[in-house]
């Protein structure tokens, strides 16, 4: 049933199970008795109408591997490891304090071990029949609705595909699509892709999956022989996915007609950092834009790497420093100066990996703090030497790297960073007339963070007191209006960018379905997926957006000065319509 979600009574779109177009806590706070979002209900009944099947050959096998209890990639082990006991009264007599402390360290992290087993084999069992009952069916569908931000999700909970990888691995598109004269070569870099070969062109991801075609080989012939196990289990990004393309790859290698070859699988466009793509297209910032493949490139960049440099240039930089003591600022002379052996001992350990600076990376797009940065780049630091250096020092060294990081995604991220600045200075006038921070999407979607402080009761009894949440207060809860804005924000806009996607598929008459920033169809249809990623990317940017929402935003304070926008970079947007790694 198509989505009717405005008036008193929205509708669909199941015909008996009522169900919100909105996933909120706070239905008031969608506005839908006051607009229609028609547009957005459109392409939620567009993705809702994607017909799906169950992969029997891959429900078979992990039936198979649940029933063996062989534990392979994400099945659940069946039998709970052995548990160690807890030292007896006459060894804490006997036994030194390390010997002790080893002892229930094992047991409890035995015991951890089988709780997650426990909590893991109901929700694994769950998918597995949901999958098992509609085995037989032809078509499945997912109807989905929308959270406060405009990002859809499936509504059934259980299986769908936007769930992990047993998942993914158990769904296919219900109609084949002939692979035609580009579908193998977009098959084979899928499967480059979970393998984590993402990092190189498209043709050599094509490449490397070549020179696996007899590993692939053997693994569609007996995929659980221990060797092909161990292969196909490997991949990092969806193993199960793999294993599925293994097969459709054995089936085309096999045909006497490849390009007639009917391919069922999803082919999986990803985003490059996308949070950072829209913050850089955003903020029009030229070296942002290259670090995230805004800019054409003949091969992918990866945006931690990129940071990385900048952040060794200004590492190098302060270790060989020449500093001149200055008697009128001995201080400043000794900081610099513990700077300086700090970049030094950075460089002394080798510890500027890509690995520990590509959790910052991620989250500043979240809003990441120095507190939060500092302690990212700790533990990742504290991987490579927590060995090798005192407690005290790798406190000191990631507090000086953890600001360095920060420094250097500001500068790659210039206008990205001004735009959080400004975002900042609005959310704290929301909060001083204790109203939410609302805005309308490029889309036309109400978008109003439901941030509230909770009511709560406190009961106490002789053992413990706990404190439940039992409804929300009219106060806003001014930290997560403030912190979640940035984030949400960025959220509507990757939602609005898949919707203008959908559309243009929709219009195209060709199959897609997305998990936020992964854009999937069939393989040969992938070319114009790829084009209408691009266009609807250069349309919703070329468009005052900022503008739009500072509009907004004054409308909302009622009348009060809002802060004027920051002045944009000089990225050229349109070049992103010939960027081939926007999305690969």
């Amino acid at each position: 049933d198509p989505w009717r979600p405005c008036g008193l009574g929205p509708q669909g779109p199941y015909l008996i199970h009522p169900v919100e177009f909105v996933r909120t806590t706070d239905q008031k706070m969608t506005c839908l008795r006051s607009y229609n979002p028609t547009r957005v209900a459109g392409v939620m009944d567009f993705l809702g109408r994607m017909p799906w099947k169950i992969n029997r050959r891959i429900l078979d096998l992990m039936e198979h591997v649940k029933s063996e209890d062989l534990a392979v990639a994400d099945v659940p082990q069946q039998k709970d490891p052995e548990v160690p006991p807890l030292p007896t009264t006459h060894e804490e007599l006997i036994l030194s304090d390390q010997e002790l402390k080893e002892m229930r360290m094992r047991h409890f992290n035995a015991r951890k071990v089988v709780q997650t087993l426990q909590s893991e084999r109901p929700t694994f069992d769950l998918k597995l029949q949901v999958a098992k009952e509609f085995l037989n069916a032809e078509q499945v569908y997912f109807p989905q609705n929308v959270d406060f931000r405009g990002r859809s999700y499936p509504i059934p909970p259980h299986l769908n595909h936007i769930g992990d990888d047993v998942s993914r691995g158990l769904l296919m598109f219900a109609e084949g699509k002939a692979l035609g004269p580009d579908g193998l070569f977009w098959l084979k870099v899928n499967l480059a892709n979970l393998f984590g070969k993402n990092k190189v062109s498209l043709a050599d991801r094509a490449a490397w999956v070549d020179a696996q075609k007899e590993t692939i080989l053997q693994v569609a012939k007996d995929p659980l022989n221990e060797e092909n196990i161990k292969w196909w289990s490997s991949a990092d990004d969806g193993p199960w996915q793999a294993l599925a393309r293994c097969f459709e790859l054995e089936e085309v290698w096999s045909s006497s007609a490849p390009e007639e070859y009917k391919s069922y699988l999803p082919v999986h466009m990803d985003g490059s950092c996308n949070g950072l793509q829209h913050y850089a297209a955003l903020g029009r910032d030229i070296e942002g834009g290259q670090a995230v493949n805004l800019v054409p490139a003949e091969k992918p960049q990866d945006v931690y790497t990129f940071v990385l440099n900048v952040v060794k240039k200004k590492v190098h930089a302060q270790a060989t420093a020449e500093l001149e003591e200055e008697s009128t600022d001995s201080g400043r002379y000794a900081t610099e100066e513990r700077k300086k052996q700090l970049a030094q001992r950075l460089i002394e350990l080798d510890v500027l990996q890509r690995k520990v600076v590509k959790q910052t990376v991620m989250t500043i797009c979240y809003g990441v703090t120095n507190i939060g940065a500092f302690r990212q780049v700790q533990s990742h630091m504290g991987d490579f030497v927590g060995d090798k250096v005192e407690t005290a020092e790798l406190k000191e060294l990631s507090r000086y790297l953890s600001g360095l990081v920060l420094a250097s995604i500001g500068d790659v991220f210039a206008g990205a960073k001004k735009i959080q600045d400004w975002f900042k200075l609005v959310t704290k006038m929301f909060n001083g007339v204790q109203a939410p921070v609302a805005w309308i999407s490029p889309l036309g979607f109400s978008c109003s963070q439901p941030y509230r402080k909770a009511e709560t009761v406190r009961m106490a009894s002789k053992r413990q007191s706990i404190t439940l949440k039992t409804g929300e207060q009219p106060i806003m809860d001014k930290g997560r209006q403030s912190s979640g804005f940035p984030p949400n924000f960025v959220h509507s806009l990757d939602a609005t960018h898949m919707m203008m996607v959908a559309e243009r598929c929709q219009k195209q008459g060709i199959y897609f379905a997305a998990v936020h920033d992964s854009f999937w169809t069939h393989a040969s249809d992938v070319p114009l997926l790829n084009e209408s990623i691009r266009e609807a990317f250069v349309e919703l940017y070329e468009k005052p957006v900022l503008q739009e929402v500072y509009e907004d935003f004054c409308v909302h304070l009622g009348g009060q000065k809002v802060p004027p926008l920051p002045e944009p970079g000089k990225l050229d947007i349109s070049v992103v319509k010939n960027s081939t790694y926007l999305f690969s």
